[in-house]
């Protein structure tokens, strides 16, 4: 094994090790990315919602 070889190698790993940290501290999401079979329990669901609701009170107020 050449040293690219094993610097490449070292680089793979690295990102594993990252991949795995990341989900380890977040978790596996269970979103499709289908909004429209969406029972609105994900994150962006709630955020969306949140920001029609501001969008609204916005309109209603004439701050368009």
């Amino acid at each position: 094994m050449n040293f690219s070889t094993f610097v490449i190698l070292c680089l793979i790993i690295l990102i594993v090790c990252i991949d795995v940290r990341y989900l380890i501290k977040n978790g596996i999401g269970d979103c499709t990315g289908n909004c429209a079979g969406c029972g609105g329990s994900c994150k962006w669901a709630k955020d969306i919602k949140k920001a029609r609701k501001a969008i609204q009170k916005e309109k209603k107020l004439g701050r368009s």
